[in-house]
């Protein structure tokens, strides 16, 4: 369980570039918005954690195979 952290920490950036992140997305979400485009986004929950899961089976395979 350690390796599993020890990775996904690698992963995980500083707040300071997770709240950049964040904040484009949200201007590019509301540009998005106000052009009355489609999302290039999931638009609903369960694609969001499809996403989610992706990203973490990634970081579970590669921190037990990989160490």
């Amino acid at each position: 369980m350690k390796e599993f952290f020890m990775e996904l920490a690698k992963y995980m950036g500083s707040v300071k570039d997770n709240l950049m992140a964040l904040g484009t997305g949200f201007a590019v979400g509301a540009i998005f918005a106000l052009l009355k485009l489609e999302v290039p986004a999931p638009t609903v929950l369960p694609g969001i954690m499809g996403i989610l899961g992706i990203f973490l089976g990634y970081i579970v395979v590669k921190a037990l195979f990989h160490a």
